[in-house]
């Protein structure tokens, strides 16, 4: 939540440098996302969307240790929260 946000729906940390999280609720991009591509994503550092995340600022790495299983029920928790609109679009 220090990076996406209190809500998830997007954030930035307090880090100089620090990107722009996005949405991770059903209200952001992640809402097309299947159980597979969030663990493909969270192995290889790039979204479904061809985006490539900067493993400076998000974990992915050690994220993607995770097994599928775990991987898995990340996603499913996400897809339940409240979709909202990404927090400051600016």
């Amino acid at each position: 939540r220090g990076c996406h946000g209190k809500e998830l729906n997007g954030g930035q940390s307090g880090e100089p440098g620090a990107l722009k999280a996005p949405n991770l609720t059903p209200g952001g991009n992640m809402k097309n996302w299947t159980a597979a591509d969030f663990v493909s994503t969270m192995r290889s550092g790039k979204t479904p969307e061809g985006i490539e995340m900067s493993s400076k600022y998000m974990p992915w790495k050690s994220i993607g240790l995770l097994s599928d299983s775990e991987l898995k029920a990340m996603h499913k928790y996400l897809m339940t929260l409240e979709p909202l609109e990404l927090a400051n679009p600016d």
